[in-house]
């Protein structure tokens, strides 16, 4: 039960850690009957591990030993099962949201970092795979992670930079809509003015007459 507890601490899975710890404390008042201190001593080492498995997780250490302090230090001041019970799910609770903060900033840095790249490399080849290459994550896994937190799939990204990138172009009389075309990975200029036009409501050559 106990590696099945840490196994759903490391997916985020609430509801099925909950029920885990909740079955284990069951199990240790039971074989601890009459024997608070002991009771309290299990469960002291069940929540070091519970701690451990977080900072394994990504957890900030510092943060996770302070919320493993104070969790010690309430469970030795608890007089009944019923106490231990609670400081012991609450601590669950602060260990698995450190995780999810932990987790939330790394993909926000992972984001920043993508997007970052697609526009550093907009004239470029781009696609899921270079760009999941580049961040060390597998591509599925990358895929749902920036729809999760974009709402748009990379492509869609990719092709939102393309539009505005070709607007700055369109700006500058030198580049005729070919050239611009060309240049951000559409051979077929009728395809770039209907994926320009989906984007920006106008056709290449209306944006252009309106500047």
């Amino acid at each position: 039960k106990e590696r099945e507890l840490i196994s759903k601490l490391k997916i985020g899975d609430r509801e099925a850690a909950h029920k885990l710890l909740g079955s284990l404390l069951v199990d240790i008042f039971v074989l601890g009957v009459g024997n608070l201190t002991l009771i309290k001593t299990r469960i002291i080492e069940l929540m070091v591990s519970i701690s451990r498995s977080a900072v394994e997780s990504g957890a900030d250490l510092q943060e996770t030993l302070d919320i493993n302090a104070s969790l010690v230090e309430s469970v030795i001041r608890s007089e009944t099962t019923e106490d231990i019970a609670d400081f012991a799910l609450k601590g669950l609770g602060q260990y698995m949201d450190l995780i999810k903060k932990t987790g939330d900033m790394r993909n926000l840095h992972v984001i920043n970092q993508i997007k970052q790249y697609i526009r550093e490399n907009i004239y470029t080849n781009l696609s899921l795979e270079i760009i999941a290459q580049y961040v060390y994550l597998n591509p599925s896994y990358l895929s749902k992670l920036f729809k999760d937190n974009q709402g748009i799939t990379i492509m869609e990204y990719i092709t939102k930079v393309r539009i505005e990138e070709a607007k700055r172009l369109l700006e500058n009389p030198r580049y005729n809509i070919y050239e611009i075309s060309t240049r951000l990975g559409y051979t077929d200029p009728s395809y770039f003015s209907k994926v320009f036009r989906r984007y920006a409501g106008i056709s290449p050559q209306q944006f252009r007459q309106k500047i």
